[in-house]
């Protein structure tokens, strides 16, 4: 039998280096409470990314599940580090939408995924310099075999002159529930129809762990 000592009562400060004890509520069951957000800890070691296609917007007009994405996200072989995806999102910009639906879909060989190089953020932000070693990409051509993983949303036909409405900006919370290991990729496809020059920004946002060896 282990016997681990705690603390009843309100927490207080430890130094730096110090051993604080742990706490119980009265009945002896462990207190256990947050110290930050969700995403601090991660975020300040500067292992928190984002990325984003060009800010004026890529087409998802008559999209298929074929071999073009409107985005994608690969993690090349050899990386050193596990990716899992945070959130993607898509912001409508102009043109009229089709009718359809996106989907999350994963690709099992990175290297066959090109494009153009998204703008990638450290989610730290100033003083931080760590670059990801994911690859997100716009326009881009991914295999033909990929396999959807996720439904993520629907799209209506609506205009610019519009009122704000599910379609013009959507957001899906992974929270880590899909890992994008080195050597797979993951991209943004669809079954939508043509509407008329639709444009949206998309951005990635995703955790990378460092492979223990």
């Amino acid at each position: 039998m282990v016997l681990i000592q705690t603390t009843v009562g309100l927490p207080t400060s430890a130094a730096n280096a110090a051993t604080p004890s742990l706490r119980a509520e009265p009945t002896g069951a462990l207190v256990d409470v947050p110290g930050h957000l969700k995403y601090t800890e991660i975020t300040r070691v500067g292992k928190m990314f984002s990325a984003s296609t060009l800010n004026t917007g890529v087409t998802i007009a008559s999209l298929t599940l074929t071999t073009s994405a409107p985005t994608a996200l690969g993690n090349p072989t050899g990386s050193g580090v596990n990716a899992f995806l945070k959130s993607i999102s898509m912001v409508y910009v102009s043109g009229t939408i089709g009718t359809g639906a996106m989907f999350l879909v994963s690709h099992a060989n990175s290297a066959a995924v090109t494009g153009t190089a998204a703008t990638y953020i450290n989610n730290a932000l100033v003083g931080n310099t760590a670059v990801p070693a994911c690859n997100a990409t716009y326009t881009s051509t991914v295999a033909a075999s990929g396999k959807v993983l996720l439904n993520l949303w629907t799209t209506e036909p609506f205009l610019a002159t519009d009122h704000l409405a599910p379609g013009q900006q959507m957001i899906y919370e992974f929270d880590g529930c899909f890992g994008v290991m080195p050597g797979s990729a993951v991209s943004i496809q669809g079954i939508t129809a043509a509407g008329s020059s639709p444009l949206a920004v998309f951005t990635w946002v995703w955790e990378e762990v460092t492979i223990a060896v």
